[in-house]
């Protein structure tokens, strides 16, 4: 493992383009960074919104459930990253700030080989269900499975790329290739409107394949490519897996809540619970967009040497216009989509009230300060017990509330039950984690060898 952070004489920094990559990550405030990216991001939210809406009312509700359906095999699919990306995500600007750029290229070329690997899987997985479905004369459902089959390729690659976008002009290039995204999805419901659901997977694939295009098209670490090298790929899932365990629980946790849905209240309530899982998909852009501007610096920080509370000072700005930009759109939301609803998609009326429970959900995403700093540090131990009691509440809030009769609302209200939980364990933890550095004048607990 001395390796991992001390180059070999023949394994030397390349000083010139590590610089460089420094440099980058700890250009411009990172508050300002995070409020443009935000800013770049609110705009393909309104735009996703509208497309949303439209959608909805373009088709029947029982046609979106379908579309839902085959979507789970975006979720699932993303399990096969076992760590690959969560790693590469904290790995890659850890070694920058420990100057040792070339093992951040190793272990991205690596970690690319493993998605190629993963995405290739998945590919024939899906185009297998397509043919048992072509064999029994069932278009429909053979057309959705071909469909994702490319989709689950081209989101697994986007993903894998995106992951190396980690500087102030790289999250610009990112905001507009999202509002991209968001202006071809708008475009695309002219094929929904001609063709139904057909014009729908037709829309889903265009949306997936132009994000992709561009994504490589600007891509940062041009120099990088898939090399499979099973050493470093060790190494990488060392870190990886443990924050990859984390993120599966919480994605398993939102997939079941969701295959719930499906199997509680039918294909009839999933189409209705598709304005909840809208809505649900825009309010995560902005967190997801917080994590993506201050992971990097955070981790490139720890890097040098920073502790739990260095890490703190430095995402508070960001965190503060975060939480104001997500609870103003969740208070504005809230009435704005029981009026929306009614006026232009009255037959989605039934699931306005889990929509604006899923507001709520999203609204708590917004105070992550604590997981980013706790993930940085390596403390994803301390995620997961808080996440499995999270869940514990989750399940049980679930069960009291459907028990007399289910209702759509009960699942997003269980998960905000859920949420709530799992914030004040984490921040609870990294309270009790700040004092004990505190108390030890400074000197920080490390994960990482010398």
């Amino acid at each position: 493992m001395r390796l991992l952070l001390n180059p070999s004489p023949e394994n030397k920094p390349d000083s010139s383009e590590g610089s460089r990559v420094k440099e980058e990550i700890q250009h411009g405030s990172l508050a300002k960074t995070t409020a443009i990216f935000a800013s770049g991001n609110m705009v393909g939210l309104f735009l996703r919104t509208l497309a949303g809406f439209l959608t909805a009312s373009l088709v029947e509700p029982a046609v979106l459930g379908l579309l839902a359906a085959f979507a789970l095999s975006l979720k699932y699919a993303n399990f096969l990253q076992v760590g690959s990306i969560n790693g590469l995500a904290r790995q890659i600007p850890f070694f920058i700030g420990r100057d040792d750029y070339p093992k951040a290229k190793q272990q991205t070329a690596a970690g690319f080989a493993w998605m190629f690997l993963m995405a290739g899987i998945a590919f024939v997985v899906l185009i297998v269900l397509g043919v048992r479905e072509l064999v029994l004369k069932d278009l429909m459902m053979a057309s959705g499975w071909f469909t994702y089959a490319t989709v689950v390729v081209f989101t697994l690659l986007f993903h894998t790329y995106e992951i190396t976008y980690r500087s102030h002009s790289n999250f610009n290039k990112l905001a507009g290739i999202e509002v991209t995204r968001s202006i071809v999805s708008l475009i695309m419901l002219v094929a929904v409107y001609y063709l139904d659901f057909y014009g729908l997977l037709i829309r889903v694939w265009v949306v997936s394949l132009i994000p992709l295009i561009l994504i490589y098209r600007f891509r940062p670490m041009k120099d990088v490519i898939p090399k499979w090298n099973f050493g470093e790929l060790k190494q990488l899932w060392a870190v990886g897996i443990p924050i990859y365990a984390v993120v599966m629980i919480t994605s398993l946790w939102q997939t079941v809540n969701v295959t719930l849905v499906l199997k509680i209240m039918g294909v009839e309530g999933m189409g209705l619970m598709t304005l909840a899982l809208t809505i649900g998909t825009v309010m995560a852009v902005l967190p997801k967009a917080f994590s993506k501007v201050t992971m990097p610096r955070a981790a490139m920080i720890y890097g040098q040497g920073g502790g739990l509370l260095t890490i703190v000072k430095i995402l508070i700005k960001p965190t503060v216009v975060l939480v104001l930009i997500v609870g103003a759109a969740v208070v504005i939301m809230i009435p704005l989509v029981a009026w929306a609803t009614n006026l232009f998609l009255p037959k989605y009326a039934g699931g306005i009230e889990a929509a604006q429970w899923q507001l709520v959900v999203g609204g708590l995403a917004s105070l992550q300060i604590a997981n980013v700093a706790l993930t940085v540090m390596r403390r994803q131990d301390i995620i997961f017990v808080n996440t499995l009691i999270g869940v514990a509440v989750w399940g049980g809030t679930l069960y009291t509330l459907i028990t007399p009769e289910p209702y759509l609302a009960a699942f997003p209200q269980s998960m905000v039950a859920g949420q709530l939980v799992f914030l004040i364990g984490s921040y609870s933890a990294a309270i009790f984690l700040v004092i004990a550095e505190r108390k030890g004048s400074g000197k920080r607990e490390n994960r990482d060898p010398e």
